[in-house]
């Protein structure tokens, strides 16, 4: 059986902020990767073409968990982006079976490091998101 990441219903659910022992300041764009280089003109633009990109690299490389027989399983992953734009934390918040729990971890840990760090007032943060993947017959 074939392999379905829902990016439609996943995208519904991503929550993105800067980490920072102060609040989050909803003006910060995302790590920016080599194909959303000059599309950052808002941070809304940056946070649609950021995900995207994950989201993109989680569907080429996820592969369906050995051992999971049920039909879909969803997995809730914080990344952390350092002040270089690479990933420093993998954090599972929420989690089904533990293959599938492995799996995530293993295609996020595959993610190419961004090519310009997260942004804030002209300073280079850190940058904290939660990604939900879905795996589904």
């Amino acid at each position: 059986m074939k392999l379905l990441l829902s990016t439609a219903l996943a995208l519904s659910y991503w929550f993105a902020s800067p980490s920072s022992t102060e609040l989050s300041s909803p003006t910060a764009t995302p790590p920016v990767y080599t194909e959303c280089e000059g599309q950052s003109a808002t941070v809304e633009t940056a946070n649609k073409c950021f995900f995207g990109q994950i989201m993109s690299h989680l569907q080429s490389e996820l592969k369906w968990p050995e051992g999971l027989n049920q039909a879909s399983d969803k997995v809730y992953v914080e990344l952390t982006f350092d002040t270089e734009g690479a990933v420093s934390d993998i954090k599972v918040l929420r989690s089904g079976t533990e293959s599938a729990t492995e799996e995530a971890v293993r295609a996020l840990k595959t993610l190419p490091n961004a090519s310009h760090p997260a942004m804030e007032g002209g300073k280079p943060v850190k940058y904290t998101c939660v990604v939900p993947v879905l795996f589904k017959k």
